[in-house]
């Protein structure tokens, strides 16, 4: 079976499966799974939940704005990279650089992630005849900055936008596709081409339900901590829903998801193309959340989207 198969295409004709059947009940949810030194701590919090509750509340608010740093795998990035800096609260962040175009495509990665994630991605579009940029968000990769969360790194998609500007298209990815999606609704000034999204997070309640199922702390808990997040925003959590700001975005827009992800529901896509004008909805099936970035067809339709003249 082609596991790239298209199930989901214009935004006008969009189809999913037989009235009665339910896809998602066939898959189990994952979260992303906590390390030994990360299990120790969770069984030490939940203990704190019992002997102090507010400064359990506390712990988990920092622990939830602290992505955890993984391993960095820069030795697959392309050859011909340039080092490159964007310079964000007063910060600077680390990236790369890579070929020659006059147009330039901005990848933006995911939630503990790197940009050495974004990579499959580099030679298709440098091959292409783009110029491609990517970087490590705050608090990721080799990028300074300890706490972050959806606002600041949609801020620093905005700082290496402008930075490096013109910007033909973002492609980005998971959290970093809500943040960018986020940004760009806002702060409408910006200038753009393209925009594609890849397996976006549809609201900052999906990243803290997430959360949530790693701490697995109790129920009467959740309401606390999502209240305590909340006060470290700049923004009302209600303001951080990716698919009400996408109704602000004016350029075309390029969606995939995969049907068989299990981290974020393609329902989450589904949302999002709906209030998203001129968005046209791909879904891939058998890559899950991270398989997609690698595949050669995905690869294609982002290509060919970007160099699509509507």
């Amino acid at each position: 079976m082609n596991k790239s198969k298209l199930a989901t295409s214009h935004l006008s004709n969009i189809r999913t499966y037989p009235k009665g059947h339910n896809r998602e009940k066939s898959i189990t949810y994952k979260s992303f799974q906590p390390n030994k030194f990360l299990s120790l701590s969770l069984k030490c919090l939940r203990s704190l939940c019992r002997l102090s509750p507010t400064l359990a509340t506390k712990v988990s608010t920092f622990l939830f704005l602290r992505p955890r740093r993984k391993m960095l795998n820069y030795i697959l990035l392309p050859e011909g990279s340039k080092k490159i800096e964007i310079v964000h609260n007063l910060k600077k962040l680390v990236g790369y650089e890579w070929g020659t175009g006059d147009k330039t495509i901005l990848l933006v990665h995911g939630w503990e992630s790197h940009l050495g994630h974004m990579a499959p991605l580099i030679q298709p579009l440098v091959n292409a005849g783009y110029r491609v940029i990517a970087f490590d968000g705050p608090g990721h990769g080799q990028s300074p900055q300890l706490l972050t969360n959806m606002f600041d790194f949609g801020n620093a998609v905005l700082s290496a936008a402008e930075q490096y500007a013109p910007i033909h298209g973002i492609i980005a990815n998971s959290f970093g596709a809500a943040a960018t999606a986020l940004m760009l609704g806002r702060e409408q000034h910006v200038k753009i081409d393209k925009l594609v999204l890849l397996s976006p997070m549809n609201h900052i309640l999906q990243h803290i339900r997430i959360f949530q199922s790693i701490l697995a702390y109790p129920d009467d808990f959740q309401e606390r901590i999502i209240n305590d997040i909340a006060k470290a925003l700049p923004v009302s959590i209600d303001q951080c829903d990716v698919s009400q700001a996408v109704q602000n975005i004016r350029v075309p827009g390029l969606i995939i998801h995969d049907l068989d992800d299990q981290i974020i529901s393609p329902k989450s896509s589904l949302d999002i193309a709906s209030n998203y004008k001129g968005s046209v909805l791909k879904h891939t099936e058998g890559l899950g959340h991270r398989g997609v970035l690698r595949n050669t067809n995905v690869q294609q339709w982002i290509c060919n989207f970007l160099m699509s003249t509507s």
